[in-house]
């Protein structure tokens, strides 16, 4: 589910395709391809502020099920929960990954409590992390709280830090965010 940056394409359209395509080269799996669909789709819903600066969960289910998308996110859900449960750990599984992210984007209301609630979870959870803060970082109401040694701490090799930062600048310039709340 490498997916978040395919979010900012400009329609729901080009996400859902853009996330197809990204998910048959990394997976090539009916579950990782709607599990990539449903993160890309939730980076647009936030980055293109689709919620109207109504960021409950009511107000993006409203949006997934006008995508025709919100059974898959339901069926992720209760997957989780009925997984974590039963077992207490998280597996590699890109539902229950997905299930998981979604629950706390709409519990957590800090990047720190973000994190610390996707590690606290147990088993496959770097990926729960690292989508969720991804994800995350672009809710207008969530505050960021991560402390500055993770910024700090990054390499910065061929493709560290500096790589990373001149993809994203670069990125923005082609997709520019909307720089207030619709």
């Amino acid at each position: 589910m490498r997916s978040i940056p395919i979010g900012v394409l400009p329609t729901e359209g080009h996400v859902i395709r853009g996330s197809q395509i990204q998910s048959l080269i990394t997976h090539c799996s009916p579950d990782a391809s709607i599990s990539a669909q449903l993160i890309a789709i939730t980076t647009h819903y936030f980055y293109y502020r689709k919620h109207n600066n109504d960021f409950s969960y009511n107000a993006y289910s409203k949006y997934m099920k006008n995508l025709k998308m919100y059974q898959y996110v339901d069926w992720c859900q209760k997957k989780f929960v009925r997984h974590y449960n039963k077992y207490g750990t998280i597996p590699c599984d890109a539902e229950i990954t997905f299930g998981a992210v979604i629950n706390i984007l709409f519990t957590e209301t800090t990047l720190k409590g973000m994190l610390t609630t996707s590690i606290d979870l147990s088993g496959d959870v770097d990926s729960i992390a690292a989508l969720t803060l991804g994800i995350g970082s672009l809710i207008d109401n969530v505050k960021n709280n991560l402390s500055t040694n993770l910024h700090n701490g990054l390499e910065n090799g061929k493709y560290g830090y500096n790589y990373i930062k001149d993809l994203d600048d670069k990125m923005l310039k082609l997709y520019p965010r909307l720089n207030t709340t619709s």
